[in-house]
């Protein structure tokens, strides 16, 4: 067992399951190849532009956006989750724009050496552009952090979750494990 399970441990942690994603290293992926590369570089031929931070009426834009497009649409709070982290320091709200429409965005949560894109949608009327595509291939470009979290992978069997298993290891990164703890109380 490694020290620092081992510290956490006899200072009256207890640890729980683990925590698995897929993160990309934004210095190995910015040459990245292949198909997503060239969805990259189709969207700027289609002029899909990013914002990195969105103003507030935007938000409230992708909020809605959000619940309607995106694989989270099934949790009850989504929004409340979303409108809870909206304003925190160091969250940001992404989006993509095509002829002045958001088609795609997502949530980061960053901090100095991980990016998070906790929740992200895409409008499936503009699918074929490929907007979730260039959106994490421009974050991998423009990263400051070392890494970029495609927030989790699922253990599920179902064959939509393998698929967004399937579809974020598509991007070249690797399997991480997050090992979590979680005090007892005395």
């Amino acid at each position: 067992m490694p020290q620092e399970e081992l510290y956490l441990l006899n200072k009256g942690f207890m640890k729980r399951n683990s925590y698995w994603t897929i993160c990309i290293d934004t210095l190995c992926n910015k040459a990245m190849a292949g198909d997503k590369l060239r969805d990259y570089k189709k969207g700027i031929k289609q002029n899909l532009k990013i914002v990195k931070e969105l103003p507030s009426d935007q938000k409230e834009i992708f909020i809605k956006k959000l619940k309607k497009y995106s694989n989270s649409n099934e949790d009850p709070i989504l929004e409340h989750r979303v409108n809870k982290l909206i304003n925190v320091p160091n969250v940001q709200v992404v989006g993509v724009y095509h002829n002045q429409n958001q088609i795609a965005g997502a949530l980061l949560l960053n901090s100095k050496d991980i990016s998070e894109i906790r929740y992200y949608y895409i409008d499936y009327n503009y699918r074929k552009l490929s907007p979730l595509n260039f959106l994490i291939i421009a974050l991998i470009n423009d990263s400051q952090a070392r890494l970029i979290d495609l927030s989790g992978l699922t253990g599920d069997n179902d064959s939509k979750k393998l698929n967004i298993n399937s579809y974020k290891n598509s991007f070249g990164g690797y399997i991480y494990e997050f090992k979590r703890f979680k005090f007892l109380k005395i």
